[in-house]
């Protein structure tokens, strides 16, 4: 596929920085819902044909601190449960379940089982259908370990998996 079909979404300057693909146009959207729909309908015209992809953070007790996790299905989440939000598949990567929960602020697991969570990729896949998304898994839902985590050996694995997604 052409790599002018594609544009990277990423919600801070350092997700953003550390992806090597030069020829593929990026765009960061700022942490949380808001900032992201923000940034989505002011670049509608840029966004318009392009097939988007998700990279960022996401925090999990699931997965191990540094696992790179392509995301297939999205869902809201609502620690109440009170309101049903629909829940989005995406386009993947990997044939491999992997959900991905976007919460509207950081979530801390106290010893509790938490999949994948960000805070944007609701939003992103909620206004645009053809989404890719990859995380790299940087805290078990606690600042501390997030504060600790070293992403390198993530980052170079994503770019490699990212070299070969986009230019095949």
């Amino acid at each position: 596929m052409n790599k002018n079909n594609y544009i990277i979404l990423t919600a801070m300057e350092k997700e953003c920085c550390n992806i090597k693909l030069s020829t593929v146009e990026k765009l960061i959207t700022g942490i949380g819902g808001c900032n992201t729909v923000q940034t989505l309908f002011r670049n509608q015209d840029k966004l318009k044909d392009k097939i988007i992809i998700n990279i960022g953070y996401a925090g999990s007790t699931q997965y191990e601190l540094g696992s790179v996790v392509s995301v297939n299905k999205v869902l809201k989440y609502d620690k109440s449960n009170v309101i049903k939000f629909p829940e989005f598949s995406m386009s993947a990567y990997s044939f491999v379940e992997n959900a991905c929960y976007t919460a509207d602020n950081f979530i801390e697991a106290n010893g509790t089982y938490v999949p994948l969570v960000d805070m944007e990729l609701y939003y992103i896949r909620m206004l645009y259908p053809n989404v890719y998304s990859f995380k790299i898994v940087s805290d078990n839902l606690d600042e501390k370990t997030y504060n600790k985590f070293n992403p390198e050996k993530s980052w170079k694995e994503l770019n490699t998996l990212l070299k070969e997604f986009c230019y095949g």
